[in-house]
């Protein structure tokens, strides 16, 4: 939640905003942080506008996307999308989930454990292996959007690899 919180205001402040000014949220479901918790930590007025997409870091393109339909669409005014997972307060990635309550998406996941494929990086190199053989991408053009990542997190003061 912290980081969460720490990670809105700042982006506020970059952006020359007053958390009073936020009357919509924008999430995926796994965060672990609810809307409301943030949006009253940061001081929010007036929330008119909420929502969570599934599908985990499939889904991080979609707040962006409901954020910007509640702003045409007039029901919200300033839109926040946030993510703010530590990786130690609900469940580490790249480890299989345990005990999913048993629901229609659940059923999904139990045929790809079935096969082998219990993490989101197992899931993603299958489909990675398919664009590769179908453009002639090499593991090395992978590694060099790693490499510029991590070469941008290094001038971010707040990276995990900062210097």
């Amino acid at each position: 939640m912290r980081l969460a919180i720490e990670a809105v205001k700042s982006a506020l402040d970059d952006a020359g905003l007053s958390p009073a000014e936020v009357d919509g949220m924008a999430s995926f479901t796994m965060d672990n942080n609810s809307e409301n918790e943030i949006f009253r930590n940061i001081g929010g007025k007036d929330l008119k506008f909420f929502a969570r997409v599934p599908y985990g870091g499939g889904a991080a393109c979609a707040p962006l996307l409901l954020a910007a339909m509640a702003v045409a669409t007039g029901v919200a005014r300033v839109v926040i999308c946030y993510r703010g997972m530590n990786e130690r307060s609900e469940y580490r990635f790249g480890r299989p989930f345990a005990g999913v309550a048993p629901t229609g998406d659940s059923v999904m996941t139990d045929y790809h454990t079935a096969h082998g494929l219990q993490t989101a990086a197992a899931m993603m190199a299958m489909a990675t292996r398919r664009y590769m053989h179908e453009t002639g991408a090499k593991i090395e053009d992978f590694g060099a959007v790693s490499v510029a990542a991590r070469k941008h997190a290094a001038t971010n003061p707040k990276a995990f690899f900062y210097r």
